[in-house]
């Protein structure tokens, strides 16, 4: 049910206090698409109702890993590759060096987390009685004084974590289990200590610090903010149906976008909605303006040329329903 010629089959579990969620994705040359969404389900039911035999998990974070683990182990399902929703976020994001924060869930925030290069530094449960703001002035301190990395941006746009390890190129195995303190060897407790004074570069914040040893001659720039009325987008008729690709046209203009033109696709053979950008950062912001508009909005894996005209580019494929309320991508 779940094989199709020319397409890979990824199935992400995240591990949610409802049970378990699992996400059927395929992985084209076209990029990434989601295909089934599973909810309140077990491994003992992806197993025997929908023949899944290798998975690949979000883990909350700060959870235990060997239960869920074994529990997948038990039904007789392979864990390809496991992380948490911070380290796939913070992997989508790897193109941007600055550090940043990023809080989330977006809705109600239960985590805050420092990222830079594609790395998680530092992550905290957030108090839900507590100011957010306070938070948030107390972790980038927390993040400096453990660190020595000052944080001056914060991420607007969240990126799906789901969609960040089914995008992983290669599914790792499982990672190792943790080593008990005894077996620890002194190459290894050298090695974690050579790393712990690894320089870092630091950036000029508004806090009164000394900046301790800069690496390079002169600072990254911070990125641009995106601005919807700045952005080139092309719509892409996909599907072959007449005037698709004008309503995309009217409805990104009803959001703000200025310079959206239409094109046909390379084919005629896409389904939902495939949104390729520059940047990770570019897609991420046009899924997040029109995933409550267009149901299957999925990222595509691949890139927009640097050179060419458009910033974005979204195809419209068959089965692109509208909706007035909000969907989950």
């Amino acid at each position: 049910m779940y094989s199709m010629f020319g397409k890979k089959k990824i199935t992400v579990c995240e591990i949610t206090k409802a049970g378990i969620t699992a996400t059927i994705c395929s992985k084209t040359g076209k990029g990434i698409v989601v295909e089934n969404k599973i909810e309140n389900t077990s491994f003992q039911a992806l197993k025997t109702e929908f023949g899944i035999k290798k998975v690949r998990i979000l883990i909350p974070e700060q959870d235990a890993v060997d239960p869920i683990l074994k529990l997948a182990s038990d039904v007789g399902i392979t864990v390809e590759v496991y992380e948490s929703p911070s380290a796939s976020m913070a992997r989508m994001a790897s193109h941007v060096h600055e550090p940043f924060l990023l809080i989330y869930p977006q809705v109600t925030p239960e985590y805050i987390c420092a990222i830079a290069d594609g790395k998680v530094l530092e992550i905290r449960r957030v108090d839900s009685l507590g100011s957010l703001e306070d938070t948030k002035n107390a972790f980038i301190k927390q993040v400096f004084d453990t660190q020595g990395v000052t944080i001056k941006a914060i991420a607007t746009s969240i990126p799906d974590p789901v969609m960040g390890l089914a995008m992983k190129k290669d599914a790792e195995k499982s990672k190792k289990m943790p080593i008990p303190l005894p077996l620890i060897i002194g190459s290894i407790m050298l090695l974690v200590v050579a790393i712990g004074f690894f320089s870092v570069r630091l950036l000029r914040s508004s806090q009164k610090v000394t900046p301790q040893l800069i690496l390079t001659p002169t600072p990254t720039p911070t990125p641009a903010p995106i601005v919807r009325s700045e952005l080139k987008i092309e719509v892409q008729n996909g599907s072959g149906v007449v005037g698709l690709a004008g309503k995309g046209k009217k409805t990104l203009e009803d959001l703000g976008y200025i310079a959206v033109t239409t094109a046909n696709a390379d084919n005629y053979e896409y389904t939902g909605v495939t949104v390729k950008g520059k940047t990770t950062a570019i897609a991420t912001f046009v899924v997040a303006d029109i995933k409550n508009t267009y149901k299957t909005t999925t990222f595509s894996s691949t890139f927009v040329d640097k050179e060419a005209t458009p910033d974005a580019i979204v195809i419209l494929g068959a089965i692109s329903p509208m909706t007035s309320s909000p969907m989950i991508s």
